[in-house]
């Protein structure tokens, strides 16, 4: 199953969105609330992945 799950792992970072609607992460819930920085078990704030690969880079950069 690690092939398969790879390709869409790949898949997904490549498009930077998940096309199927029922696997799209939801940042509200049943009523309409943003709950995106209210999940017990998150620290901090959410963030796109993107972002955090950027910031990742730009820290690699700042040791040079």
């Amino acid at each position: 199953m690690m092939p398969v799950f790879g390709k869409w792992v790949v898949d997904l970072l490549n498009k930077n969105e998940q096309s199927l609607e029922r696997w799209q992460w939801r940042t509200t819930d049943a009523r309409g609330r943003d709950w995106g920085n209210q999940v017990s078990w998150r620290i901090g704030n959410a963030q796109e992945l993107k972002d955090l690969m950027k910031e990742k880079a730009r820290s690699i950069q700042a040791r040079l």
